[in-house]
C-alpha cells in the first residue's frame, strides 16, 4: 500500500461507521467507483474471505494496470480476494449512486 493509499484508507475508516449506519452496507462500491474516476484502475467485484469458517462477503476493489489490488475500504486484514471480476468501465458497482460517490469525493479530498 502506498503512502497516499494509507492516507485515503485512514480517511475512509474515520467515516465508515457513519456511512454504514446511514446506508446499512459498506462503502466499498462507492469508494472503488471514486478511485476509478480518479484514475487508479478498474473496479472489480469479488468476495473477501476472512478464513474464519464463515462465508466470504461481497466486496469491490480497484485493480491497477499492473494487476495490484487497491482496497482502502476494507476494515479487515489477513483475508484473501476470491472470484475477482473486472467490471466494464461504464458499469457502477451494485447499490452505488452518484450521490454516494459525491459523499466520498468530499471526504477524501486532499
Amino acid at each position: 500500500m502506498t503512502k497516499t493509499e494509507r492516507t485515503l484508507r485512514n480517511q475512509v475508516m474515520s467515516h465508515i461507521e457513519d456511512w454504514e449506519e446511514e446506508k446499512g452496507f459498506g462503502p466499498c462500491g462507492a469508494v472503488a467507483a471514486l478511485l476509478r474516476e480518479q484514475g487508479y484502475g478498474q473496479v472489480a467485484a469479488c468476495e473477501y474471505d476472512l478464513h474464519d469458517g464463515a462465508y466470504p462477503f461481497p466486496h469491490f476493489v480497484i485493480v491497477t494496470d499492473t494487476g495490484r489490488i487497491v482496497d482502502i475500504s476494507n476494515p479487515f486484514s489477513g483475508g484473501s480476494y476470491v472470484n475477482l471480476e473486472i467490471l466494464p468501465d461504464d458499469e457502477m458497482p451494485d447499490l452505488v449512486e452518484d450521490g454516494d460517490i459525491a459523499y466520498w469525493r468530499e471526504r477524501l479530498a486532499a
